[in-house]
């Protein structure tokens, strides 16, 4: 997913701190042509969502959407919010 400023959302099924995937951003160059990674979201841990699944949409404030395969009650996934 791209945003107005010309950054890159994506998520990653696995990796990051806990091995239940990523929320990265990629931020846009400023002039050296390189793109700046950051890492958003670590899924696991603390959190009660797992594996990223899906595209992202973002809203007029800038949140984030998406949806995890497991987490949430029953664990048969999460639709998740990231705020900047």
């Amino acid at each position: 997913m791209i945003d107005a400023a010309g950054n890159l959302y994506g998520t990653t099924r696995y990796g990051g701190a806990y091995c239940f995937g990523t929320l990265f951003e990629l931020v846009a160059p400023a002039g050296d042509g390189e793109y700046e990674y950051k890492t958003l979201l670590n899924f696991g841990g603390s959190l009660d969502e797992y594996y990223p699944v899906g595209s992202l949409i973002q809203d007029g404030a800038g949140n984030l959407y998406g949806t995890a395969a497991e987490g949430g009650s029953g664990e048969w996934g999460v639709v998740f919010e990231v705020t900047p």
